[in-house]
């Protein structure tokens, strides 16, 4: 479904459950597009906390905790792992993955020690659709860390 169709038909965002509509309005709005009236019933606010639960539902229990971020991360612990090692090869000195700003809210999700209340809307964490994540690893007197 096309960005221009979920805008202006507002009922096909809850008939489909598309995950791209909140971008849409982002897009369409930062690009200087006016956005149909009913758009300002749900958009930014409501829309942005809904997405919020959404994603730290996702990431709920240990269980959607290792389907959602699980992979990725163990990916990037098993390059953290075999660099301080000395057994990563090739041996960059950086790498890079890139994804979308869900995957992101994943990885945060997966890593933080506690859940927020779904009660308290300011816990939820967010990122834009060009957020950035970095790990690094560091060698300091003679001891690896991750920060």
């Amino acid at each position: 479904m096309k960005c221009y169709q979920l805008i202006h038909d507002p009922m096909s965002w809850i008939r489909t459950g598309s995950k791209t509509s909140n971008p849409c309005f982002y897009f369409q709005n930062e690009n200087g597009r006016k956005l149909p009236e009913w758009v300002s019933l749900v958009f930014p606010d409501k829309l942005k906390t809904l997405n919020s639960y959404y994603n730290q539902i996702r990431t709920s229990s240990d269980y959607f905790k290792r389907i959602q971020a699980g992979p990725f991360l163990t990916l990037i612990l098993d390059d953290l792992k075999l660099k301080s090692q000395n057994r990563l090869r090739p041996n960059h000195k950086i790498k890079f993955w890139s994804g979308f700003d869900t995957t992101i809210l994943k990885l945060l999700y997966t890593m933080k020690e506690t859940q927020p209340s779904l009660d308290k809307a300011e816990e939820l964490l967010e990122t834009d659709y060009n957020g950035a994540l970095m790990i690094e690893l560091h060698l300091i007197k003679n001891e690896y860390y991750i920060k």
